[in-house]
């Protein structure tokens, strides 16, 4: 048995989705290649994943906002560690796109619930007194 040695992950635009390849889904020959490192085609049930904080937004021009909230939802309905323990969230905007040209605002909110994300889940935060 494998130890659990990542206490979070963070995945930005794009990286929920299938794997961009000059290959082809289309092509029965070469979709077993594509599959083989598509992040969506190998999650396995019961697999005790670390805590996942996905980000989207509906301006993503590249890659479809659709892949994000469908690997939330696999990775949720997947996952054998304790919800409360290791939650899988998704960030979704309904303003932002791919990356970068952010208005500042928007980029630095972003910059810090994904560091305060880590920072909890990697049990850095004090209790306020």
């Amino acid at each position: 048995m494998k130890r659990l040695i990542v206490g979070c992950a963070i995945c930005g635009p794009g990286t929920a989705g299938p794997a961009r390849s000059p290959a082809s889904g289309d092509d029965p020959k070469q979709f077993p290649y594509i599959k083989a490192y598509s992040p969506y085609h190998n999650v396995k049930p019961g697999t005790k994943y670390p805590a996942v904080f996905f980000d989207t937004g509906d301006r993503d021009t590249r890659v479809a906002p659709l892949h994000a909230r469908k690997m939330t939802a696999l990775m949720q309905a997947a996952t054998g560690s304790a919800i409360g323990d290791r939650p899988v969230l998704l960030r979704y905007d309904t303003e932002a796109g791919h990356s970068g040209g952010l208005p500042v605002a928007q980029n630095v909110a972003l910059q810090s619930e994904r560091l305060m994300f880590v920072m909890w889940q990697l049990g850095m935060l004090r209790p306020a007194m």
